[in-house]
């Protein structure tokens, strides 16, 4: 069986939902001033039509300019759609995202979540190296918080899945085998007692059915790579 990873699929591993991360904040700073709600219409309209509702990577035309400088006139709205633009122009490979990302870093400042988010970023920016150091460092903050642990293991599963995914795209072949036995061993997948009992195991879960390699699943490319084949 061939597995190859794609750009798209690559990116969708790594990536943070900074749609998520963006509309923490959004029920406090959405506002609506009288006299712009034709703004927000043709805002929400156009982020319709070239982000939310497009299928194809998102492109710097003359609708998506709009779409920024409306965003940018009515800062009271960025948070309901920065963090969707982020992601969309990540998940793409498209230059474009790292303003949207980093507004969305710097206004909502969650701890943990913006780390994520500016790994996301680095990722984007294919500063690797880095990305592993900070993501290796992120999960060694979170398993030192047992509060958070036991309500945010989506979070600490996401970042646990870039782990052997950066080894990969450095050519660590060693590391990135022992990065997927200890995603295999937090997410149950081998027998005995859960690896840490304060992290649920349905979010590995999760992840695992929306990751896809062609046809095959998860499991099936944790079991290629594991076999050392490229």
């Amino acid at each position: 069986m061939f597995f190859k990873l794609s750009p798209l699929t690559k990116s969708l591993a790594y990536v943070v939902a900074f749609s998520v991360v963006g509309l923490v904040t959004l029920a406090a700073v959405m506002v609506v001033r009288s006299g712009n709600e034709g703004d927000y219409y043709e805002t929400d309209a156009l982020f319709t039509d070239r982000i939310e509702g497009y299928e194809g990577a998102p492109t710097l035309d003359k609708s998506f300019r709009r779409l920024a400088t409306y965003i940018k006139k009515h800062p009271e709205i960025a948070p309901k759609y920065e963090g969707k633009i982020a992601q969309r122009f990540i998940a793409f490979s498209v230059d474009g995202a790292t303003p949207f990302g980093e507004r969305v870093i710097a206004r909502t400042k969650l701890p943990y979540y913006d780390a994520y988010s500016s790994v996301s970023l680095l990722i984007y920016a294919n500063r690797f190296r880095e990305a592993l150091t900070e993501s290796v460092r992120l999960k060694e903050r979170m398993l030192r918080d047992d509060l958070f642990l036991k309500t945010n293991s989506r979070l600490f599963a996401s970042n646990l899945l870039r782990l052997p995914f950066l080894y990969q795209e450095l050519g660590l072949g060693s590391e990135e085998r022992e990065a997927w036995r200890e995603w295999k061993g937090y997410a149950g997948w081998e027998k005995g007692e859960p690896k840490d009992a304060r992290i649920a195991r349905g979010p590995f879960a999760d992840l695992a059915g929306e990751f896809s390699v062609g046809e095959s699943t998860l499991r099936e490319y944790v079991a290629h790579r594991e076999s050392g084949s490229p």
